[in-house]
């Protein structure tokens, strides 16, 4: 096939457009594609980005796309301009005392090696409870070097963090060679971000002692509940026989449940539930249910062994039959059910004389005038 020629070339174009009904990159497509760069670029931060959408917009409007080179130069372009309109509003929305605080943070101090935005830039310790002085104290410093909110309207929340992760790749001299808006609107950024990850360091800790503290709110319930179980079941079975009394009575329409619950300090609920366990066993609680077959067990094997097993050879001899429980288990189910071992010790020792009984004998032994003198004196 022949080369191309200077004049064969242009016709055959236009032929591939018409036939593609696409434009060529003609000034218009231009003014699109710079349009398109300008409204990407108050959005996103990266060329390739940027670059998309600048293709997707002459995508839409069946533009000819240009060379990648002339997309990256309108994309970098694009974004130098619109970095550089958001850095001078803040700059110009920041106050005459608020700027001179930003560019003493640059200067180095009499008596000191390194400025004050070497302080700033290094993170500080995270927060905790021991810390808590200290911590708002940093806090407080970075609030009073920092300008206000409102210096920051209108800035898209990402160009503000790119803006400040800008500031802290840079030391304090790479900063001074910076024009004065773009150094002090990179330093007001890198301050605001500091104080928000401040902030959310503190609530982190927040959220961690809360966290804390419900579980052992928690735990001392549970443990609340269980040494209470037992006070409960009575409460609960002096319930039920008020009920059914009250049921049986005349008045059943007067008394019930819910009056009589009123007066002891017994949810209904409570009450339903423990009546339907009752009704179903199966409905009981799982501890409930091992509690009521470990007692059989504890009661067969003190029987067994002649009453004489306490706590520790109980739980022994239910570890040999295969029974994996705990000895305070054991312990607790026991005293529950009026168990106790055999012990050495009598009960009264013979060494010792018990004065609290009435002595007979001996008084009958005392004459009768030291009697009367006892009774006398």
């Amino acid at each position: 096939m022949p080369p191309l020629t200077e004049i064969a070339y242009p016709r055959l174009m236009a032929r591939v457009r018409e036939h593609l009904g696409v434009t060529g990159f003609d000034a218009t497509a231009r003014r699109v594609l710079i349009r398109a760069s300008f409204d990407a670029a108050r959005r996103c931060d990266d060329p390739a980005d940027i670059v998309n959408c600048a293709i997707e917009e002459l995508v839409r409007q069946r533009f000819e796309l240009p060379a990648l080179g002339t997309l990256l130069r309108a994309a970098r372009s694009a974004r130098a301009i619109v970095n550089r309109g958001y850095l001078a509003s803040i700059h110009q929305a920041l106050d005459p005392a608020t700027r001179t605080r930003l560019q003493e943070l640059l200067a180095v101090k009499p008596g000191q090696t390194r400025t004050p935005w070497d302080a700033v830039k290094a993170d500080a310790p995270p927060p905790s409870p021991h810390r808590m002085k200290e911590f708002l104290t940093h806090l407080d410093a970075l609030r009073d070097l920092g300008a206000a909110p409102t210096a920051f309207a209108g800035v898209p929340e990402l160009k503000l963090g790119q803006f400040a992760l800008e500031a802290r790749s840079l030391h304090a001299a790479a900063l001074g060679q910076l024009t004065e808006p773009r150094r002090l609107a990179l330093i007001a950024c890198f301050l605001r971000r500091q104080v928000a990850r401040a902030l959310d360091d503190a609530a982190e800790m927040f959220i961690r002692q809360m966290q804390r503290l419900h579980n052992r709110a928690r735990e001392a319930l549970a443990r609340h509940q269980a040494q209470r179980v037992e006070q409960t079941d009575s409460l609960i079975a002096l319930l039920r026989k008020a009920v059914v009394a009250c049921r049986g009575d005349a008045h059943r329409a007067v008394h019930g449940v819910e009056p009589i619950c009123k007066v002891l300090p017994i949810a209904p609920s409570t009450y339903y539930a423990h009546a339907a366990r009752r009704a179903d066993p199966a409905k009981a609680p799982a501890r409930s249910r091992s509690d009521a077959e470990l007692s059989m067990a504890l009661r067969r094997v003190w029987d067994d062994t002649f009453q004489v097993y306490g706590a520790r050879k109980v739980w022994r001899q239910l570890r040999r039959e295969g029974l994996d429980v705990a000895r305070c288990t054991v312990a607790r189910l026991m005293r529950r059910l009026g168990l106790k071992g055999a012990t050495r010790d009598k009960a009264v020792r013979t060494t010792l004389s018990d004065r609290a009984p009435p002595c007979p004998l001996a008084a009958a032994a005392v004459p009768a005038r030291n009697r009367e003198s006892r009774l006398t004196g």
